[in-house]
């Protein structure tokens, strides 16, 4: 008979141990950031790339931020909500934040970078980028809210049943 599949993300990423888990949620994120702004800054020395349509930054480095927030998700979910979440969450966050939306956005941003003349443009997929930011930092949240551990405890002042985290 086979063995079941891994229910949580602790059990199934059991080979995988916390300080590398911590290497990658605070390397991948800085990576992500740092690779933009190189990008950013090859393209500003090249060129007048970013003051024909100055609306170009903004949107190279909103994207960014979103990488690295997806990343910084991720990592929170490795670390802190490892033993109650259930594995296809944090696989969802993988191909749903990074592959899906992250790829989805990339082609369009890449597209919008160099075919964009006009501003209006530029400024509405910027903003449509920053939704997304708010998405994800809305996800974090509700991640946090949904599966996070929960102990009784008995408060000392009252005497009354709690919840504390």
């Amino acid at each position: 008979m086979a063995a079941a599949a891994p229910l949580t993300v602790g059990e199934a990423r059991s080979g995988v141990s916390r300080a590398q888990v911590w290497a990658c949620a605070v390397v991948v994120p800085c990576f992500i950031v740092g690779a933009y702004l190189a990008e950013s800054y090859g393209a500003a020395a090249a060129s007048s790339f970013f003051g024909s349509v100055p609306w170009r930054l903004p949107l190279l480095v909103s994207f960014a931020v979103y990488l690295s927030t997806v990343s910084c998700v991720r990592s929170y979910v490795s670390l802190y909500l490892r033993p109650h979440t259930p594995a296809h969450v944090d696989r969802a966050i993988q191909s749903v934040g990074f592959v899906g939306v992250g790829l989805a956005l990339g082609v369009v941003q890449s597209v919008v970078l160099v075919a964009a003349g006009d501003n209006r443009v530029v400024m509405a997929l910027t903003c449509v980028i920053a939704v997304f930011n708010a998405g994800a930092i809305a996800l974090w949240a509700w991640l946090i809210a949904t599966y996070r551990r929960r102990r009784t405890g008995v408060s000392s002042s009252c005497g009354k049943q709690f919840y504390c985290s």
